[in-house]
């Protein structure tokens, strides 16, 4: 296992993601019971302005949701009036783990259980309705993973068993549950839309309107699409999967052909998540390319 200890990059790196974590467009509406609207975020004030933010001990084993988590847990120790009470709270009914709370917070002499989860979904069909967003693995849906939140996750304090592990930790009864989703969703790429541009598409109403999108894309239609443009490519690997990417160094992205040529060597199952490069070296968009096993596990 390698070090936990950060090179320079590193630490600018998770920088910029636990500033995204923070300060990003929540993917849930605040009509969402539990879910903070924008404003809430933009005014959390981090004290220290130079916090050291965790590292996975392995990049190389590198899990998306564990490292979101870990990054908003020191966050939360760098809020002005927040304690973090304790995170990554098990509970448990005799032999049987009935979950675990992501994070206890108290604020104002309130106890509050935070759920924390940053997602990623591609829309198919009618992109109005919740169950026809899909993750880059499309066992990974919209409207089951936001029901397994409102309905066990945010609800695992009202248990007797939940509500006595809080009494035992933090000496007193939850008072409020927040539900803190970012993420990202991804809709079809049209041949008429323009790159680094939302197009006119629906969404589900559980959706903040003001979320972050991008694009998808079958994967046979990439060349066809893209091919000719003066642009490059990059793989994202789920470790920048939250901030956009610092500048690249373009003569080292691959153009189009190139690129494809690449993945024919990779063994990803469903679908490649790539960042669109401009001239300048600047992130121009993010989106997948999408194999037919995805679409066939989709059902689209």
């Amino acid at each position: 296992m390698q070090s936990s200890e950060t090179h320079p990059s590193d630490q600018a790196q998770l920088k910029q993601d636990a500033k995204w974590s923070l300060a990003s467009p929540p993917l849930i509406g605040e009509t969402h019971d539990g879910f903070p609207n924008a404003s809430w975020f933009q005014n959390l004030q981090i004290v220290n302005p130079q916090p050291i933010w965790p590292a996975p001990e392995d990049w190389s084993r590198f899990r998306l949701g564990v490292q979101f988590e870990r990054l908003w847990h020191r966050a939360i120790e760098g809020l002005a009036d927040y304690e973090l009470v304790a995170h990554n709270l098990q509970v448990h009914d005799g032999e049987r783990t009935l979950g675990e709370f992501d994070a206890l917070v108290r604020y104002a002499d309130q106890l509050e259980h935070w759920e924390f989860a940053v997602k990623f979904y591609l829309g198919t069909g009618d992109l109005s309705e919740s169950h026809n967003w899909f993750g880059p693995n499309p066992q990974d849906r919209l409207d089951l993973k936001l029901a397994h939140m409102q309905l066990h996750q945010m609800q695992l304090g009202n248990t007797p068993a939940g509500r006595k592990t809080v009494l035992s930790c933090a000496a007193q009864d939850i008072d409020s549950t927040r539900g803190i989703m970012k993420g990202r969703l991804f809709y079809p790429l049209l041949s008429e839309a323009e790159m680094g541009k939302r197009s006119p598409q629906a969404y589900p109403a559980c959706v903040n309107p003001d979320h972050l999108s991008g694009w998808w894309l079958p994967i046979e239609a990439f060349l066809s699409r893209f091919s000719g443009l003066n642009l490059r490519f990059r793989t994202l690997e789920k470790r920048h999967w939250l901030a956009p990417l610092a500048r690249s160094v373009y003569s080292q992205c691959l153009i189009a052909e190139e690129y494809l040529a690449q993945l024919t060597n990779e063994n990803e199952h469903y679908a490649h998540a790539i960042a669109v490069i401009d001239s300048d070296g600047n992130e121009l968009s993010r989106g997948f390319l999408v194999k037919p096993a995805w679409f066939a596990a989709t059902g689209y």
